[in-house]
């Protein structure tokens, strides 16, 4: 009887013990859940900082250092202020959030000095940035977009190159 009860314990602890592993991998894999399932990540790293839409600004904001301006643009369809910082190759959107503090709103790039993490920059081809990040989920003579949820990777095109970046929030 005694070794029966040394046996249900042991199996209970290694059932434990997978649950937790199950968990914890589970957090891991949202943590650094970067991309959409069509394989699009909705950040870029700039000044050694990762912005990532939906993440909280305020130390993506000190992170990056010095901004060269600060605007002010006003409310966001009742959502909250939006704010936009702008550095040298790069604009970040902040929404001031009531309910969910300062969020990365909109990331739109300013040049080609930075690139998004498939490769893409301005001045690139389209076919070039369609391979490296593959169908777009809309598109039209003017622009290419790919959606995952609430996030809009919006690439503005010029003839057949990339002109402009713009990572985005939809909001209903």
């Amino acid at each position: 009887m005694n070794n029966f009860k040394r046996i249900i314990c042991m199996l209970l602890a290694l059932v434990c013990l997978c649950a937790f592993a199950a968990c914890g991998e589970e957090k891991n894999s949202k943590d650094t859940d970067d991309a959409s399932k069509d394989g699009v990540a909705y950040y870029v790293t700039y000044n050694n900082t990762k912005i990532k839409l939906g993440a909280a600004a305020d130390d993506i904001i000190e992170s990056l250092g010095e901004y060269q301006d600060r605007k002010e643009i006003g409310d966001c369809g009742g959502l909250g202020a939006q704010v936009k910082y702008s550095y040298p190759s790069v604009e970040v959107f902040v929404l001031e959030s009531k309910t969910d503090g300062n969020i990365i709103d909109q990331i739109t790039f300013r040049d080609d000095v930075v690139s998004t993490p498939e490769g893409v920059y301005i001045g690139m081809s389209i076919a070039d940035a369609k391979d490296a990040l593959g169908t777009p989920s809309s598109e039209s003579d003017k622009s290419i977009e790919y959606e995952s949820g609430k996030y809009l990777l919006k690439i503005t095109v010029d003839g057949d190159s990339v002109k402009e970046i713009d990572y985005m929030t939809i909001t209903e």
